[in-house]
């Protein structure tokens, strides 16, 4: 019975990420989003990319939806009222860093006031992304490049 329910998690999941069916996020709700890479600019800014996971590399993830989300919760602070939530997950790498890819949750905070604090001045962001990985649970890593 349990190996027949983690089939169909992990068919759900394998469907969400390939065909989309998933509703947009309204204010406050967290959504497992399909499949989509980060925009160029964090490849730019910070080396950060996002690549699509296989089925076979989808079936290894040990750790669910909402738990990468409380543990991305506690890398993101207070959240104002009416910021979302966007759950990805793919392989995740990070050439500044030198990480390569694994699989990991791209946990993406919409809507957050994200002060500039690095040596060029300009404004702030407005989206925390926090990286958690899909095997162990841990954070691995936070950023805002937007």
């Amino acid at each position: 019975m349990k190996g027949k329910s983690r089939r169909l998690g992990i068919a759900a999941v394998s469907l969400a990420l390939t065909v989309g069916a998933v509703s947009p996020a309204a204010a406050g709700q967290v959504v497992l989003s399909p499949y989509a890479p980060f925009p160029h600019g964090a490849l730019r800014a910070l080396g950060a990319s996002l690549a699509r996971p296989t089925h076979e590399q989808v079936s290894t993830v040990r750790v669910s939806v909402s738990r990468a989300y409380a543990v991305a919760r506690t890398q993101a602070g207070v959240l104002p009222k009416g910021s979302r939530v966007t759950v990805r997950l793919g392989l995740f790498s990070d050439s500044t860093q030198g990480k390569s890819a694994f699989l990991a949750y791209a946990v993406i905070f919409d809507g957050v006031d994200v002060p500039s604090l690095g040596l060029r001045s300009g404004p702030g962001g407005h989206e925390i992304v926090v990286i958690v990985s899909a095997r162990t649970g841990r954070p691995i890593e936070a950023f805002s490049y937007r």
